[in-house]
């Protein structure tokens, strides 16, 4: 004798089986769908900025860095080299911002802790941790920052300002730039 119950059980479970597989063609196609949109919108602003300048677009190339849990980024014409934490020597009265001085090729450089003016708190030194020696106005200066990850091309028409909101007494924030779904916050060396 047949059982009917044990019938539609099984042809459910086949339904089913057949179901998955076209659910998850279909997620995977929505997602590449998703991508080439957003590859579209990012060509096409592109080639807006393009036409309106009559040409080519204007870029400008940043190092990008991490300090606490944001990323920033400096333009690479002031960046003289990137170096493994060195000995900072604290320096009595100095401002908060200092953190010390160090000794690079018979060069002493100030350490300067932009993350203070950022509102950024520096993680503990571990093997990442580097110093950027920067050349502004005729001077040498070091920053410290958590990590160093890339040189990132820019494209001058992209970049955001800062929102009015934004507390920067110092004027240290140049604009924002949408990079890999998070905002990098573009300084100005001129201002360190």
């Amino acid at each position: 004798m047949v059982n009917l119950a044990d019938l539609r059980k099984k042809k459910k479970k086949e339904e089913k089986k057949e179901e998955t597989p076209q659910a998850e063609v279909e997620k995977r196609e929505e997602t590449l769908k998703k991508e080439k949109e957003i590859a579209k919108e990012e060509k096409l602003k592109e080639t807006v900025l393009k036409e309106e300048k009559g040409g080519e677009v204007q870029k400008e190339l940043y190092l990008s860095f991490r300090i606490g849990k944001e990323i920033y980024g400096i333009p690479i014409d002031y960046v003289q080299e990137i170096i493994p934490l060195h000995p900072i020597t604290k320096v009595p009265n100095a401002p908060e911002e200092i953190m010390g001085i160090i000794s690079i090729r018979g060069m002493v450089l100030p350490v300067i802790n932009i993350g203070i003016f950022l509102g950024q708190k520096l993680s503990e030194y571990n093997e990442n941790t580097r110093l950027i020696i920067l050349k502004v106005n005729d001077e040498m200066i070091s920053i410290i920052v958590d990590s160093v990850y890339q040189n990132i091309e820019i494209p001058l028409n992209l970049i955001e300002p800062p929102p009015s909101t934004v507390k920067d007494e110092k004027g240290l924030i140049f604009g924002v730039y949408p990079y890999k779904r998070k905002l990098l916050v573009l300084l100005k060396a001129e201002q360190i």
